[in-house]
Protein backbone atom coordinates (compact mmCIF):
# COMPACT_ATOMS: atom_id res chain seq x y z
CA UNK A 1 0.00 0.00 0.00
CA UNK A 2 3.20 2.24 -0.06
CA UNK A 3 2.71 4.97 -2.66
CA UNK A 4 6.05 6.08 -4.60
CA UNK A 5 6.90 9.51 -4.65
CA UNK A 6 5.62 10.08 -8.48
CA UNK A 7 2.34 8.14 -7.21
CA UNK A 8 1.91 10.74 -4.35
CA UNK A 9 2.70 13.62 -6.73
CA UNK A 10 -0.33 12.24 -9.35
CA UNK A 11 -2.82 11.98 -6.09
CA UNK A 12 -1.99 15.88 -5.44
CA UNK A 13 -2.54 16.45 -9.11
CA UNK A 14 -5.92 15.81 -8.93
CA UNK A 15 -7.58 19.51 -8.13
CA UNK A 16 -11.32 19.96 -7.73
CA UNK A 17 -13.53 23.07 -6.52
CA UNK A 18 -14.21 22.32 -2.55
CA UNK A 19 -17.04 20.68 -1.94
CA UNK A 20 -18.82 21.03 1.01
CA UNK A 21 -20.36 18.73 3.53
CA UNK A 22 -23.93 19.82 5.10
CA UNK A 23 -23.28 22.36 8.07
CA UNK A 24 -25.73 22.91 10.59
CA UNK A 25 -27.38 26.01 11.45
CA UNK A 26 -25.20 26.54 14.90
CA UNK A 27 -22.46 25.78 15.98
CA UNK A 28 -22.16 22.89 18.48
CA UNK A 29 -19.73 21.39 21.28
CA UNK A 30 -17.17 19.93 19.45
CA UNK A 31 -16.53 16.06 19.98
CA UNK A 32 -12.61 15.24 20.17
CA UNK A 33 -10.30 12.44 20.32
CA UNK A 34 -7.63 13.39 22.65
CA UNK A 35 -9.27 11.31 25.62
CA UNK A 36 -9.09 8.42 23.11
CA UNK A 37 -5.20 8.47 23.25
CA UNK A 38 -5.42 7.12 27.14
CA UNK A 39 -7.32 4.24 25.94
CA UNK A 40 -3.91 3.38 24.87
CA UNK A 41 -2.68 4.08 27.67
CA UNK A 42 -4.25 1.65 30.01
CA UNK A 43 -1.98 -0.72 27.76
CA UNK A 44 0.86 1.02 29.60
CA UNK A 45 -1.26 -0.40 33.05
CA UNK A 46 0.53 -3.94 32.60
CA UNK A 47 -1.70 -7.03 31.72
CA UNK A 48 -2.20 -8.00 35.88
CA UNK A 49 -3.74 -4.48 36.90
CA UNK A 50 -5.96 -3.84 33.99
CA UNK A 51 -7.32 -7.77 34.19
CA UNK A 52 -8.18 -6.76 38.07
CA UNK A 53 -9.59 -4.15 37.72
CA UNK A 54 -10.68 -3.58 34.00
CA UNK A 55 -12.13 -6.20 32.31
CA UNK A 56 -15.51 -5.98 33.71
CA UNK A 57 -15.60 -2.69 32.60
CA UNK A 58 -14.19 -2.86 29.12
CA UNK A 59 -17.37 -5.36 28.44
CA UNK A 60 -19.39 -1.95 28.51
CA UNK A 61 -17.29 0.21 25.85
CA UNK A 62 -18.94 0.60 22.83
CA UNK A 63 -18.41 -0.70 19.75
CA UNK A 64 -19.69 0.23 16.23
CA UNK A 65 -19.20 -1.59 13.18
CA UNK A 66 -18.79 0.17 10.36
CA UNK A 67 -16.09 2.50 11.54
CA UNK A 68 -13.59 0.56 9.43
CA UNK A 69 -14.15 -0.14 5.12
CA UNK A 70 -16.20 -2.67 4.76
CA UNK A 71 -13.93 -4.77 2.16
CA UNK A 72 -11.12 -5.06 5.07
CA UNK A 73 -10.83 -8.51 5.96
CA UNK A 74 -10.70 -9.56 8.81
CA UNK A 75 -7.42 -10.04 10.93
CA UNK A 76 -5.99 -12.64 13.26
CA UNK A 77 -4.54 -10.69 16.27
CA UNK A 78 -1.66 -13.14 16.31
CA UNK A 79 -0.51 -11.70 12.46
CA UNK A 80 0.19 -8.57 14.14
CA UNK A 81 3.12 -9.40 16.46
CA UNK A 82 6.17 -7.63 15.44
CA UNK A 83 4.44 -5.60 12.94
CA UNK A 84 3.48 -2.07 13.36
CA UNK A 85 -0.20 -1.29 14.24
CA UNK A 86 -2.10 2.10 13.20
CA UNK A 87 -4.91 3.27 15.06
CA UNK A 88 -6.87 6.37 13.85
CA UNK A 89 -8.14 8.50 16.45
CA UNK A 90 -11.48 11.05 15.61
CA UNK A 91 -13.24 13.63 17.19
CA UNK A 92 -16.45 15.17 15.32
CA UNK A 93 -18.66 18.46 15.96
CA UNK A 94 -21.22 15.85 15.47
CA UNK A 95 -24.27 15.63 16.52
CA UNK A 96 -27.53 13.73 16.25
CA UNK A 97 -27.25 12.10 12.29
CA UNK A 98 -25.09 14.70 11.11
CA UNK A 99 -21.95 13.87 11.73
CA UNK A 100 -20.34 16.99 10.82
CA UNK A 101 -16.18 17.58 9.48
CA UNK A 102 -13.95 15.60 12.26
CA UNK A 103 -12.45 18.51 14.49
CA UNK A 104 -9.62 16.51 15.58
CA UNK A 105 -7.32 13.91 13.63
CA UNK A 106 -4.19 11.86 14.84
CA UNK A 107 -2.66 8.69 14.13
CA UNK A 108 -1.11 6.68 17.37
CA UNK A 109 1.60 4.09 15.86
CA UNK A 110 2.95 1.28 18.00
CA UNK A 111 6.20 0.20 16.12
CA UNK A 112 6.74 -3.31 15.98
CA UNK A 113 9.16 -3.54 18.95
CA UNK A 114 6.13 -2.63 21.15
CA UNK A 115 8.44 -0.27 22.93
CA UNK A 116 7.33 3.17 21.65
CA UNK A 117 4.22 5.16 20.62
CA UNK A 118 4.16 7.67 18.26
CA UNK A 119 0.80 10.68 18.55
CA UNK A 120 1.16 12.14 15.01
CA UNK A 121 -1.48 15.04 14.05
CA UNK A 122 -3.19 15.88 10.97
CA UNK A 123 -4.14 19.38 10.39
CA UNK A 124 -7.97 19.29 9.93
CA UNK A 125 -6.94 22.02 6.89
CA UNK A 126 -4.32 19.59 5.05
CA UNK A 127 -5.75 19.79 1.62
CA UNK A 128 -5.44 16.03 0.67
CA UNK A 129 -7.35 14.14 -2.20
CA UNK A 130 -10.47 12.81 -0.74
CA UNK A 131 -11.89 9.12 -2.45
CA UNK A 132 -14.55 9.88 -4.49
CA UNK A 133 -14.85 13.75 -3.72
CA UNK A 134 -11.80 15.57 -5.17
CA UNK A 135 -9.11 17.35 -2.92
CA UNK A 136 -10.45 19.06 -0.04
CA UNK A 137 -9.24 19.48 3.54
CA UNK A 138 -8.58 16.71 5.39
CA UNK A 139 -11.89 17.25 7.92
CA UNK A 140 -14.32 16.89 5.34
CA UNK A 141 -13.28 12.95 5.11
CA UNK A 142 -15.44 12.36 7.94
CA UNK A 143 -18.48 14.93 6.89
CA UNK A 144 -18.67 12.86 3.58
CA UNK A 145 -18.09 9.52 4.64
CA UNK A 146 -17.48 8.70 8.11
CA UNK A 147 -14.96 6.24 9.76
CA UNK A 148 -14.37 4.51 6.21
CA UNK A 149 -13.90 7.14 4.17
CA UNK A 150 -11.36 8.72 6.92
CA UNK A 151 -9.40 5.86 7.07
CA UNK A 152 -9.49 5.74 3.27
CA UNK A 153 -8.01 9.52 3.14
CA UNK A 154 -5.22 8.40 5.92
CA UNK A 155 -4.20 5.36 4.30
CA UNK A 156 -3.83 6.68 0.61
CA UNK A 157 -2.03 10.03 1.91
CA UNK A 158 0.87 7.89 4.39
CA UNK A 159 0.79 4.56 2.36
CA UNK A 160 -0.45 2.63 5.12
CA UNK A 161 -2.55 0.50 6.73
CA UNK A 162 -5.28 1.33 9.62
CA UNK A 163 -5.65 -1.32 11.83
CA UNK A 164 -8.81 0.20 14.30
CA UNK A 165 -10.33 3.63 14.57
CA UNK A 166 -12.12 5.08 17.72
CA UNK A 167 -14.25 8.30 18.46
CA UNK A 168 -14.77 10.10 21.86
CA UNK A 169 -16.11 13.04 23.01
CA UNK A 170 -15.21 16.30 24.45
CA UNK A 171 -16.92 15.82 27.74
CA UNK A 172 -14.85 12.68 28.21
CA UNK A 173 -11.80 14.58 28.01
CA UNK A 174 -11.86 17.03 30.47
CA UNK A 175 -13.63 14.69 33.09
CA UNK A 176 -10.93 12.37 32.68
CA UNK A 177 -8.91 15.00 33.53
CA UNK A 178 -9.93 15.44 36.53
CA UNK A 179 -10.60 11.47 37.28
CA UNK A 180 -7.03 11.48 37.68
CA UNK A 181 -6.67 14.45 39.60
CA UNK A 182 -4.83 17.20 37.19
CA UNK A 183 -2.42 16.77 35.03
CA UNK A 184 1.04 18.84 34.85
CA UNK A 185 2.44 19.82 31.26
CA UNK A 186 4.79 22.53 30.28
CA UNK A 187 3.45 25.48 28.52
CA UNK A 188 5.90 27.62 26.05
CA UNK A 189 3.11 30.11 25.02
CA UNK A 190 1.83 32.46 27.46
CA UNK A 191 -1.56 32.92 26.87
CA UNK A 192 -5.16 33.61 28.44
CA UNK A 193 -8.10 31.80 27.62
CA UNK A 194 -12.02 31.52 28.84
CA UNK A 195 -10.93 33.00 32.03
CA UNK A 196 -7.93 31.26 32.38
CA UNK A 197 -4.14 32.41 31.83
CA UNK A 198 -1.16 29.57 31.34
CA UNK A 199 2.23 31.51 31.89
CA UNK A 200 5.04 30.35 30.47
CA UNK A 201 6.40 27.28 32.01
CA UNK A 202 4.79 24.19 34.24
CA UNK A 203 1.46 24.48 35.05
CA UNK A 204 -1.21 22.21 36.31
CA UNK A 205 -4.59 21.69 34.22
CA UNK A 206 -7.99 20.86 36.02
CA UNK A 207 -10.38 19.55 33.58
CA UNK A 208 -12.16 22.66 32.90
CA UNK A 209 -8.63 24.17 32.31
CA UNK A 210 -7.44 21.59 29.91
CA UNK A 211 -10.80 21.98 28.64
CA UNK A 212 -9.74 25.97 27.96
CA UNK A 213 -5.74 24.85 27.11
CA UNK A 214 -6.74 22.67 24.19
CA UNK A 215 -9.32 24.20 22.63
CA UNK A 216 -7.60 27.67 22.12
CA UNK A 217 -6.49 28.12 18.52
CA UNK A 218 -6.67 32.29 18.18
CA UNK A 219 -4.30 34.13 19.78
CA UNK A 220 -1.40 31.08 19.33
CA UNK A 221 1.44 32.42 17.03
CA UNK A 222 0.99 29.20 14.42
CA UNK A 223 -3.25 28.47 15.36
CA UNK A 224 -4.18 24.99 14.91
CA UNK A 225 -0.11 23.93 14.99
CA UNK A 226 0.04 25.18 18.03
CA UNK A 227 -3.08 24.15 19.37
CA UNK A 228 -2.36 20.16 18.12
CA UNK A 229 0.58 20.64 20.08
CA UNK A 230 -0.95 21.25 23.03
CA UNK A 231 -3.20 18.35 22.32
CA UNK A 232 -0.22 15.93 22.56
CA UNK A 233 1.20 17.32 25.32
CA UNK A 234 -2.10 16.78 27.69
CA UNK A 235 -2.29 13.55 26.01
CA UNK A 236 1.53 12.63 27.29
CA UNK A 237 0.79 14.13 30.44
CA UNK A 238 -2.58 11.99 30.86
CA UNK A 239 -0.23 8.75 30.13
CA UNK A 240 1.99 9.81 32.59
CA UNK A 241 -0.33 9.92 35.35
CA UNK A 242 -2.51 6.83 34.72
CA UNK A 243 1.12 5.39 34.81
CA UNK A 244 2.31 6.72 37.53
CA UNK A 245 2.31 5.17 41.08
CA UNK A 246 -0.41 7.30 42.15
CA UNK A 247 -3.22 5.75 39.95
CA UNK A 248 -1.93 2.02 39.51
CA UNK A 249 -1.86 2.24 43.64
CA UNK A 250 -5.20 3.57 43.82
CA UNK A 251 -8.07 1.12 43.19
CA UNK A 252 -10.26 3.80 42.99
CA UNK A 253 -9.26 5.94 41.06
CA UNK A 254 -7.75 3.64 38.55
CA UNK A 255 -11.04 2.18 38.57
CA UNK A 256 -12.81 5.89 37.57
CA UNK A 257 -10.59 6.15 34.82
CA UNK A 258 -11.19 2.59 32.90
CA UNK A 259 -14.74 3.39 33.72
CA UNK A 260 -15.16 7.23 32.28
CA UNK A 261 -13.18 5.78 28.98
CA UNK A 262 -15.61 3.00 28.68
CA UNK A 263 -18.06 5.62 28.42
CA UNK A 264 -16.39 8.14 26.82
CA UNK A 265 -14.84 5.86 23.48
CA UNK A 266 -16.45 4.14 20.79
CA UNK A 267 -14.25 2.15 18.78
CA UNK A 268 -14.33 -0.32 15.79
CA UNK A 269 -16.14 -3.67 16.22
CA UNK A 270 -13.07 -5.50 15.84
CA UNK A 271 -11.42 -3.90 18.82
CA UNK A 272 -12.50 -6.93 21.05
CA UNK A 273 -11.41 -7.27 24.89
CA UNK A 274 -9.29 -10.23 23.81
CA UNK A 275 -7.57 -7.74 20.79
CA UNK A 276 -7.02 -5.35 24.19
CA UNK A 277 -5.55 -7.69 26.60
CA UNK A 278 -3.40 -8.97 23.89
CA UNK A 279 -1.84 -5.64 23.05
CA UNK A 280 -1.80 -5.24 26.68
CA UNK A 281 1.16 -7.80 26.64
CA UNK A 282 2.93 -6.94 24.23
CA UNK A 283 3.66 -3.31 24.67
CA UNK A 284 6.26 -1.86 27.00
CA UNK A 285 5.23 1.68 27.64
CA UNK A 286 5.85 2.40 30.83
CA UNK A 287 5.38 5.95 30.79
CA UNK A 288 5.14 9.64 28.73
CA UNK A 289 8.79 9.20 28.04
CA UNK A 290 8.12 6.22 25.93
CA UNK A 291 5.56 8.55 23.97
CA UNK A 292 6.96 11.15 20.99
CA UNK A 293 4.65 13.44 19.40
CA UNK A 294 4.90 15.28 16.23
CA UNK A 295 2.79 16.29 13.09
CA UNK A 296 2.57 15.62 9.83
CA UNK A 297 5.21 17.42 7.18
CA UNK A 298 3.46 20.67 5.94
CA UNK A 299 4.32 23.65 3.06
CA UNK A 300 2.82 26.64 4.11
CA UNK A 301 -0.58 27.54 3.09
CA UNK A 302 -2.62 27.71 0.10
CA UNK A 303 -5.95 28.88 -1.31
CA UNK A 304 -8.63 26.64 -2.77
CA UNK A 305 -10.44 27.86 -6.02
CA UNK A 306 -13.29 28.60 -4.01
CA UNK A 307 -11.58 31.05 -1.89
CA UNK A 308 -10.68 28.50 1.27
CA UNK A 309 -7.32 28.63 2.85
CA UNK A 310 -5.63 25.52 3.84
CA UNK A 311 -2.14 23.58 4.74
CA UNK A 312 -0.17 22.61 2.14
CA UNK A 313 1.28 18.82 1.94
CA UNK A 314 5.41 18.35 2.21
CA UNK A 315 5.00 15.76 -0.39
CA UNK A 316 8.44 14.30 0.20
CA UNK A 317 8.11 14.61 4.10
CA UNK A 318 5.06 12.82 3.73
CA UNK A 319 6.78 10.16 1.72
CA UNK A 320 10.08 9.77 4.06
CA UNK A 321 7.28 9.68 7.10
CA UNK A 322 4.81 7.36 5.07
CA UNK A 323 7.68 4.87 4.65
CA UNK A 324 9.00 4.97 8.64
CA UNK A 325 5.66 4.25 9.46
CA UNK A 326 5.00 0.92 7.29
CA UNK A 327 8.33 0.00 7.69
CA UNK A 328 8.42 0.18 11.42
CA UNK A 329 11.44 2.35 11.57
CA UNK A 330 9.89 5.59 13.52
CA UNK A 331 12.83 5.01 15.40
CA UNK A 332 15.21 6.43 12.37
CA UNK A 333 12.48 8.97 11.31
CA UNK A 334 13.65 12.67 11.00
CA UNK A 335 11.28 14.17 9.49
Amino acid sequence: MQQEPDAIDDLFDQRSDEQEPPRRSRRVLRRWLIVLASLLSLLALGAGALTFYGVQTLNTVKREPGLLPSDRPTVDPGTLVAQPINFLLLGSDSRGADRGRSDVMMLVHSDPSRAKLYLISLPRDLWVPIPGHGTNKINAAYAFGGGPLAVRTVENLLGIEIDHVALTDFEGFFQLVDDVGGVTIFNTIPSSNQGFDFARGDIKLTGASALAYVRQRYDLPRGDFDRAERQRLVVKAIIDKVASGQTLTNPARLLAVVSRLSKSVTVDDTLTNDRILGLVRELQITSGQDIEQLQVPVAGFGRSSAGASYVKVDKAGIARLGDALSNGRMGSYRG
